[in-house]
């Protein structure tokens, strides 16, 4: 594999004469959406979704729906719960007795009369005596005895508990309260990150150090043990084990300090890079609001995507499965079945192409930024300038960075939807069967993180060079290999303090939000328990730090990149953008070499 040589014209920045890459799959992922589309007015226009919300008798008459024959029948009946379930009618009121004799209902095929006269056959029927009932979310008429209905009064008691009415008053009670978290959380994540332009390098030596300082302590703690608890003669068994565990631990400790002395390099790489990203976000604060955008976009669309689901689904018709059959269904053709299946796969690959343009924007925006010649405030341009280069010339290789994954999680879910139902009925009790199912699951997601991790880099080189998917996923992928030690030190630093950042904007936005509804008099009169809105903060502030800590990631990311390639453009002087921790670090390390 050749190395990886940057073309000349990056020394002024990111590519600024481009074209448009993998044309195919812009074309292909503009048909997609059409399609997607397009099965969505279809269904629209056919489906009915009241089929799903009204129930139907043993015929297929919908009790309650208005405009129906059966509309001022609103309540379904079971006359024969237990022994035939499938026998079922619209009845005006669920009966309150036993054997009542002036109960109003629509008779079927199957409940011949209000008498619940039920049809086994042409010859065969068989009346059927009321029972106790009551109304079931304002549909359905359920047993009301004592033995047959505790189930479905536990049920009841958790619907109209009042806890719940409490919990729901209590949120909305704390709705101020919620926004005041929300900029609280906003704030100490800026305040974190500015901790981290500063304070990462002595964290993380710290935290270093205390591994250390624990791994030795612990060699320490077993070695003394072995000769002070068990010195006895009845002991020397478990000395000598406890020994050699031991000199395990200090042999761990000599070898944890030489991939310390051998990564000190790499880890004050990672450290100036975390310090430059803190450093990018101060500048380019504006950037944060692009994942926001597309969460707001991505509300709306689930909405819509469930919306057209439910009119897929109701496309068809109703229908029994035989002649005979006591049970409505509804029914689809080949083209409503496929329908229903694309639209319900389709939204794999949208939301990959979502993550894909969020992470292409950063990137550019960072790239932009980083090969400017002077660093600061840089308002809209480098986020108008990506998002018109994304759409411009590389919607057909975000597509199709977006459909590999999209792919792959197909099959991952598909594999799941195996395990859990073929499986389980085809071949239970197969113990091979159910080894190869799991490895090949554990294969497929390890497949899916590779893909992401990939993808992002390659959305990274695309952002630089304006190249096409393939190639820029092969000079990442030749990046990546040639620089492997500081990736793997940028890579766990940074899911360390991505972490950190979370718990830490997570807990002190939720307990400043729990001081406010708890300590404030008009709060405490007004919310009866604290904890139902205290889980809205968490919920809140930890969305909030998530935004916050995914843009800072796919920066130090980009940082990284672009660094390497500034330094191969310049091998003499050293890179000649880098922000100043990274210069910092570079004379540092010129110093230490001379």
């Amino acid at each position: 594999m050749t190395d990886y040589k940057p073309i000349p014209e990056l020394k002024a920045g990111p590519v600024g004469r481009r074209r448009c890459t993998d044309c195919l799959f812009c074309i292909a992922f503009s048909l997609f959406i059409g399609a997607m589309v397009t099965v969505a007015v279809i269904g629209f226009e056919n489906g009915d979704p009241y089929l799903l919300i009204y129930p139907h008798d043993s015929s297929g008459f919908q009790c309650g729906r208005d405009g129906r024959v059966t509309s001022d029948y609103k309540y379904l009946y079971y006359p024969s719960p237990i022994h035939d379930p499938d026998y079922k009618v619209c009845v005006k009121h669920c009966p309150k007795q036993y054997n009542q004799k002036n109960i109003e209902c629509y008779p079927n095929r199957w409940v011949t009369d209000c008498t619940f006269l039920l049809k086994y056959n042409d010859t065969d029927f068989t009346p059927v005596p009321s029972y106790q009932s009551q109304s079931f979310l304002k549909r359905f008429c359920i047993p009301d005895d004592d033995d047959l209905n505790e189930a479905f009064d536990d049920v009841m008691d958790i619907i109209y508990d009042d806890n719940l009415k409490g919990w729901a008053t209590d949120i909305y009670e704390a709705w101020t309260a919620t926004l005041i978290v929300l900029g609280v959380s906003i704030v100490v994540s800026i305040i974190y990150l500015g901790l981290l332009r500063y304070c990462v390098g002595v964290i993380v030596w710290c935290m270093i150090l205390a591994c250390l300082l624990a791994i030795t302590g612990f060699a320490y703690f077993l070695y003394h043990t072995s000769e002070t608890t068990y010195s006895g003669k009845q002991h020397k068994k478990t000395r000598e084990a406890i020994k050699i565990a031991s000199y395990i631990m200090f042999g761990a400790v000599a070898v944890f300090l030489i991939f310390i002395l051998f990564m000190y390099k790499r880890i004050r790489l990672a450290i100036a890079i975390m310090k430059s990203g803190a450093i990018f976000l101060k500048d380019a604060w504006i950037i944060l609001l692009v994942p926001v955008l597309v969460f707001v976009f991505s509300v709306g669309f689930f909405c819509y995507w469930i919306l057209s689901l439910v009119y897929i689904y109701s496309s068809g018709g109703m229908y029994h499965k035989d002649e005979e059959g006591k049970m409505a269904h509804i029914s689809w053709d080949e083209s409503e079945r496929n329908s229903f299946y694309f639209e319900l796969v389709a939204i794999l690959w949208v939301n990959s192409f979502k993550v894909a343009l969020v992470q292409f924007i950063i990137a550019c925006s960072v790239c932009i930024w980083y090969f400017s010649e002077t660093k600061g405030h840089v308002g809209l341009g480098p986020i108008c300038r990506s998002t018109y280069y994304a759409f411009r010339y590389h919607l057909g290789s975000l597509a199709f960075g977006s459909f590999l994954l999209a792919l792959i999680r197909f099959v991952k879910w598909y594999l799941v939807f195996l395990r859990k139902y073929v499986y389980k009925q085809v071949l239970e009790g197969n113990k091979c069967v159910k080894f190869l199912c799991g490895c090949v699951a554990c294969y497929v997601s390890c497949l899916e993180r590779f893909i992401k991790f990939i993808n992002k880099n390659a959305y990274i080189q695309i952002a630089l060079t304006g190249d096409s998917f393939c190639v820029s996923a092969r000079h990442a992928f030749i990046c990546i290999l040639e620089n492997a030690a500081r990736f793997a030190a940028l890579g766990s630093l940074g899911e360390v303090f991505s972490f950190l950042g979370k718990v830490l904007i997570t807990a002190i936005s939720s307990f400043i939000g729990y001081m406010i509804i708890t300590q404030v008099d008009y709060y405490e009169e007004y919310i009866e328990n604290p904890l139902p809105p205290t889980i809205i903060f968490i919920i809140v502030s930890y969305l909030v730090a998530g935004i916050f800590m995914s843009v800072y990631e796919m920066t130090c990311d980009t940082i990284l990149q672009a660094f390497l390639i500034d330094e191969k453009l310049n091998p003499y002087s050293g890179a000649a953008y880098a922000p100043k921790p990274l210069q910092v670090f570079m004379t540092d390390h010129r110093k230490g070499d001379s």
